[in-house]
């Protein structure tokens, strides 16, 4: 007796979803975005639960991917030090409140660096005991932006600063927004 099985269906699917999380993965090293989850056990959420991090998120973290076995204590002694306690807060409450976690915060990389990323996750229920199972979430590296954002909030203490020493009326009208801006000297005037 002999039997055959056709498994060019299942083959052919196997490829296209080997060719879709190709194309993921590569969209998220060009977007510095990466995804993560994380089984709960418990509802606890600070314990020592594993997470499964995407190459992205080990490489916004500073690590090769797959080079360390990531934990929620790996994670949290990543955090800086500032923003560690409403890191765990915002944590906490997306566990005890169900609510979105959402935060942007720093992460120290293993050489020292300083980065700072937005996280957001939701939890999943286990669909027959309702009860959570595990969080699912992304992470954006967000330390371009929050350099731009500190040169430019520099630039305008900088402007500032001029145009009160120099007593020089000055003014602009954004045509756009019709948004009128003049200085202390031209109120003076």
């Amino acid at each position: 007796i002999v039997m055959a099985k056709d498994v060019t269906e299942r083959t052919l699917a196997a490829e296209k979803v080997r060719k879709s999380e190709a194309t993921m993965s590569h969209a998220q090293q060009i977007a510095h975005f990466g995804s993560w989850e994380m089984d709960i056990y418990n509802n606890e959420i600070l314990g020592d639960n594993p997470i499964n991090w995407s190459d992205e998120v080990f490489r916004i973290f500073g690590y090769k991917p797959g080079e360390i076995k990531v934990t929620t204590s790996l994670f949290l002694k990543s955090i800086h030090p500032d923003d560690l306690e409403s890191v765990k807060r915002s944590l906490r409450d997306t566990i005890d409140k169900n609510e979105v976690y959402s935060i942007e915060h720093r992460i120290i990389i293993p050489t020292g660096e300083i980065k700072w990323i937005k996280g957001e996750a939701e939890l999943l229920l286990d669909e027959k005991t309702n009860k959570i199972s595990k969080i699912i979430g992304t992470v954006l590296d967000i330390t371009e932006r929050k350099k731009a954002e500190q040169e430019t909030k520099i630039n305008n203490e900088r402007f500032e600063l001029v145009t009160k020493a120099t007593n020089d009326a000055i003014w602009d009208w954004n045509l756009l927004t019709n948004e009128f801006f003049w200085s202390e000297g031209y109120e003076k005037l």
